[in-house]
């Protein structure tokens, strides 16, 4: 069966030709894994950043980039307990301008952060695997969307 039939297999009356279909795929890149404080890369949008527990054994930040660029976006997953001592913080590398929805704890509690926004958000001592917090920039703000499996397992800065 050629494409052509495959496209108009009632014939239908129409003419269609098909000479040829390309197709460009992105090449896949992995996750980011992080166990330190570092600046996030603009180059890491869209990726995954895999988060272990802090090593050597300290808090962990992680500043985002500026909210300018927008329609970056990060993916902070949790790929193991954190280890009840440390936390990991995801900050604005400008001030108070995260702003979203957390739901927390296995009720599925929502926390709201209004439009004063946060200058961050950390995962707790006790956030556990697969805890995560997504961000997105439109430019102004940070917007945020994240789940925890603990009732305090992210918590606002």
């Amino acid at each position: 069966m050629s494409l052509n039939q495959l496209i108009n297999p009632l014939g239908a009356g129409l003419d269609l030709k098909v000479e040829s279909i390309s197709v460009a795929l992105a090449a896949f890149t992995g996750p980011v894994a992080v166990r330190a404080s570092t600046a996030i890369n603009l180059q890491d949008s869209d990726r995954i950043v895999a988060i272990s527990a802090p090593s050597p054994a300290a808090n962990v930040i992680l500043t985002l980039p500026p909210v300018s660029n927008v329609g970056v976006s990060y993916r902070f997953r949790l790929v193991a307990n954190m280890d009840a001592a440390h936390t990991v913080a995801v900050n604005s590398s400008e001030g108070t301008n995260i702003w979203g929805t957390l739901n927390l704890g296995p009720t599925g509690t929502f926390t709201r952060l209004n439009a004063a926004g946060a200058s961050g958000l950390v995962f707790a001592a006790n956030a556990v695997m697969g805890d995560s917090l997504n961000f997105e920039s439109d430019g102004n703000e940070w917007m945020v969307s994240g789940d925890s499996f603990t009732a305090a397992g992210i918590t606002a800065a």
